[in-house]
C-alpha cells in the first residue's frame, strides 16, 4: 500500500482559509440534505440531478477525498501550562520517559467508505466515531514544540533533544498508512522516515492478504487491490470486519504478546507494573481506555446476541433519517446498534458474543485499590459486564475478581475450559 508524504499539502493562511470556507459550505449543504425537515423534499425535488453522479460511481468506483489535508491547530486559549500538561501526560502515559526513539511514530486510525451510514463505526471509539488524525498530529506538535519541552525539562521530563515526532493515520479499510507534515522532518530523520514507509508499505501488504482471506476475496484476486476495492464501492455492505472478533483487553508489557497470534481478537495497551509502583499510571488507563474498549466490545455483543431488538438488521433495506439514524424497509422505529453485516457473514457470526476479558499486569490489591477511586469501572466488573483478571507483576497469577470483591484462582481457564474462556487466538 500507498504511503503518502503529506508534502503535497497546501501551506499559507490564505489556502486554510480557502479550505475552511469551502468545508463550511460543504458542511452547510450536508445539514439541509439530511435534516429531518427537508430530507424527504430534497429527494423529491432535485433527486434527478444526482443521476450522473450515480452513474459515475457505478461505473467508476472512488473513493472521495477526505479533507485531510490542512494542519490542525490547538486553540490560542490554550495556555503554556495547559500544554506541558497534555504533553506531559502523553510522554508518560507512553512510557517514552523511560525510553525514547529518535523518531516516533504516533499513528491514529481512520477508515475510508462510500454510501456508508455506519462509517463511523469503522473509525476510532476513542475519537467518538471520528478518524485519529488530528489527535495524532496535535500530540506531535506538541512534543516537538521547543518551548513545551523546556517547560517539560523545568518538570524533570526530559525529551531527547534529538527525539523527533511524527503522525499518522492508518487506514484500516485501505491498509494505507498517510504520513502528515513530511516538510518539518529534520535532515537527520528523513533517512529514518524512508525506513518508516518501507515497513509500514511491508505491513500493510501482509495486513490486507490477512484481511483479505476473512473478507473472502478471490484467491486469484492482489489482496491489496480486493481491500481497496470494497472501500470504494458503494454497493459494498461489507468494507471491512472493524473490531468484529474482539474478546479481551490484554494491559501489559507488549513483549509478554509479541509473538502470540490474537487473530484480531484481544485490544492491546502497553504497560509495565514495574515503573508504576503506586498504580497512577494503570488508573489512566482503566478510566480511558478499558471503559472505550467494553463500550465497543458491548456495542458488538447485543448487536450480535439479538439483532433484532439491539443492532439494526439488514443493510440493503436501510433508510437513513435525516442526521438521525436508520429505519428498516418500511418501519417507523429507527433502529439502534450494528447491522447485521457487521457481526455476520451471511451464513455464521463473525463476531462470537463474548464480554470482554480484561487482563492486567499487576497484583490484585492495586487493581482493588483502583477499583475504589473509579466506581464506574467497578460497576462494570461487579454488573459482569465485564470479566477482570490479574495476572501478577510477572505473568505468573491468573486470578479472576469476582462480583462480591474476592480474587480467586481461575483453574478452569488453565484447564481449556471453553465456558467464558478469554481466547488467546484473538482484533485490533
Amino acid at each position: 500500500p500507498t504511503v503518502c508524504s503529506g508534502e503535497q499539502h497546501e501551506h499559507g493562511e490564505g489556502a486554510t482559509l480557502r479550505q475552511a470556507h469551502k468545508q463550511a459550505r460543504a458542511a452547510a449543504w450536508k445539514e439541509f440534505r439530511e435534516s429531518a425537515a427537508s430530507c424527504f423534499s430534497f429527494v423529491e425535488t432535485i433527486g434527478l440531478s444526482y443521476l450522473w453522479k450515480t452513474l459515475r460511481h457505478a461505473f467508476r468506483r472512488s473513493a472521495s477525498a477526505d479533507g485531510r489535508q490542512t494542519r490542525p491547530l490547538l486553540a490560542p486559549s490554550l495556555s503554556l501550562e495547559q500544554k506541558v500538561q497534555l504533553a506531559a501526560g502523553i510522554f508518560t502515559g507512553l512510557t517514552l520517559d523511560r525510553t525514547c526513539a529518535r523518531l516516533v511514530f504516533l499513528c491514529g486510525h481512520g477508515s475510508t467508505t462510500t454510501n456508508n451510514p455506519y462509517a463511523s463505526g469503522l473509525d476510532c471509539g476513542a475519537c467518538g466515531g471520528f478518524p485519529g488524525d488530528v489527535n495524532a498530529r496535535i500530540a506531535a506538535a506538541l512534543l516537538n514544540d521547543a518551548t513545551v519541552r523546556d517547560a517539560l525539562a523545568g518538570q524533570g521530563i526530559t525529551i531527547p533533544a534529538d527525539a523527533f515526532f511524527i503522525a499518522g493515520l492508518h487506514n484500516t479499510t485501505t491498509d494505507e498508512v498517510e504520513l502528515f507534515d513530511i516538510d518539518a522532518v529534520p535532515a537527520g530523520h528523513r533517512s529514518l522516515v524512508d525506513a518508516l514507509r518501507a515497513a509500514l508499505q511491508e505491513t500493510g501488504r501482509r495486513n490486507a492478504a490477512w484481511r483479505a482471506r476473512l473478507l473472502d476475496a478471490p484467491a486469484a484476486a492482489d489482496p491489496v487491490t480486493a481491500v481497496r476495492a470494497r472501500s470504494a464501492d458503494w454497493s459494498q455492505v461489507r468494507p471491512e470486519w472493524g473490531l468484529a472478533g474482539n474478546a479481551g483487553l490484554l494491559i501489559a508489557p507488549r513483549h509478554w504478546s509479541r509473538d502470540a497470534a490474537l487473530e484480531g481478537k484481544v485490544f492491546l495497551h502497553e504497560y509495565d507494573p514495574v515503573i508504576d509502583p503506586d498504580g497512577a499510571r494503570l488508573e489512566s488507563i482503566l478510566a480511558g481506555p478499558l471503559v472505550v474498549a467494553s463500550w465497543i466490545n458491548l456495542q458488538y455483543f447485543a448487536s450480535a446476541v439479538d439483532n433484532r431488538h439491539f443492532g439494526s438488521g439488514h443493510k440493503a433495506i436501510h433508510n437513513v433519517v435525516g442526521a438521525l439514524g436508520v429505519a428498516l424497509g418500511n418501519e417507523n422505529d429507527l433502529r439502534p446498534g450494528l447491522p447485521l453485516q457487521s457481526v455476520s457473514d451471511g451464513t455464521r457470526l463473525i463476531h462470537e458474543p463474548c464480554r470482554l476479558h480484561v487482563m492486567i499486569a499487576a497484583a490484585p490489591e492495586v487493581i482493588e485499590r483502583l477499583l475504589e477511586r473509579l466506581p464506574a469501572v467497578r460497576e462494570l466488573v461487579e454488573n459482569e459486564w465485564l470479566h477482570l483478571f490479574s495476572l501478577g507483576v510477572d505473568g505468573t497469577r491468573f486470578d479472576r475478581r469476582e462480583r462480591s470483591g474476592r480474587w480467586l484462582p481461575a483453574p478452569s481457564f488453565a484447564a481449556g475450559a471453553t465456558h467464558n474462556r478469554p481466547t488467546t487466538q484473538a482484533g485490533r
